[in-house]
């Protein structure tokens, strides 16, 4: 004799969960009447974030697609919305874009409340590709301005564009920047050097920019350079004759054994300036962090900093299209 089992309403909701909304209302809805109510309550109720959204040009070469990773292998292809959302869409992921017309530009404005703040951009445009960077800074920009946590692997050639299409001010136009991924190493405006650079000028500019809130403001340099010694060294004489604190975090990891550390203070601003070194095998590499911050700085807020230079992008907008991909 089968043993009836009694599953509550919201242990269903709670599987409804691991199942795709397609199956949801094609599948689940059919079985019987109270299945078809729960899937009402999970189509209406339930909040649902999107994982992985990729922007390109649909296979029939006329206009835009969404493509979306069903799972390890498969995609689906779906046209782009030209009506708001529904309001249970309350989150994105991943937003790759591959091609961009009048749809997609159009499309961005709809779905721009999923993107309202902590973005990790990502600018994959190459330097010859002139008319994207125009196009991207006129149409795609201002939407994720405010909005920008992260910048990522910036090179200098991005550097260079951004105060061309954009601003000469761009980095201190993002209000909400935290966290830069930088191939470039910030240059002081008393740096000797035969080709000033102005990413490397605004770099070190923007980490002498006091934040409202008191935290600091992270630089990891995506690769070691002889020139930081010179950074550090230039660092320090801005802090040196510094009237006004700032916080900022940057870090490098050393391909070899590394043990320079330092710490001073500047009693009329009450900061520190500390470089320390550790490694869990010096023969590879060497983890080089270099922070200003106040002498109060205690291990709980020393954490709290590490914590948040460290954490994980919670949305992440990668910019991939060249002058060919514009319709």
């Amino acid at each position: 004799m089968a043993t009836e089992i009694n599953v509550s309403d919201k242990v269903w909701l709670d599987a409804l969960m691991w199942l795709e909304r397609a199956e949801v209302g094609t599948k689940f809805a059919l079985i019987n009447a109270r299945f078809n109510s729960l899937v009402d309550v999970q189509l209406t109720q339930r909040k649902w974030p999107i994982e992985k959204l990729q922007i390109q040009r649909a296979a029939n070469g006329n206009g835009a697609e969404i493509c979306i990773p069903t799972d390890g292998a498969n995609f689906k292809f779906l046209p782009l919305a030209s009506t708001p959302l529904p309001d249970c869409i309350i989150g994105l992921n991943s937003l790759t874009i591959r091609y961009i017309d009048q749809s997609v530009i159009t499309f961005l404005f709809i779905i721009r409340r999923l993107f309202s703040s902590d973005i990790a951009l990502k600018l994959s445009i190459k330097v010859t590709e002139h008319n994207s960077w125009r196009v991207m800074a006129k149409y795609i920009w201002p939407l994720l301005q405010n909005s920008i946590n992260a910048l990522l692997d910036m090179k200098k050639s991005d550097f260079a564009m951004m105060h061309k299409y954009i601003s000469p001010t761009v980095l201190f136009n993002c209000v909400n920047l935290r966290r830069i991924y930088s191939q470039m190493y910030p240059q002081s405006p008393e740096d000797d050097v035969d080709e000033p650079l102005p990413g490397g000028r605004d770099l070190f500019a923007w980490l002498h920019t006091p934040r409202t809130d008191g935290d600091a403001l992270f630089l990891k340099l995506v690769k070691w350079k002889a020139e930081w010694h010179q950074m550090s060294r230039r660092l320090a004489q801005t802090f040196n004759e510094a009237l006004l604190p700032v916080n900022f975090v940057i870090g490098v990891s050393a391909p070899f054994s590394y043990n320079e550390r330092f710490h001073v203070a500047n009693g009329l601003t009450m900061e520190q300036l500390s470089q320390t070194t550790h490694s869990d095998n010096p023969m590879l590499d060497t983890a080089i962090v270099l922070l200003r911050g106040p002498i109060s700085l205690d291990a709980q807020r020393y954490g709290q900093w590490m914590k948040a230079a460290n954490e994980e992008f919670k949305l992440l907008i990668s910019i991939e299209f060249g002058d060919a991909d514009i319709g």
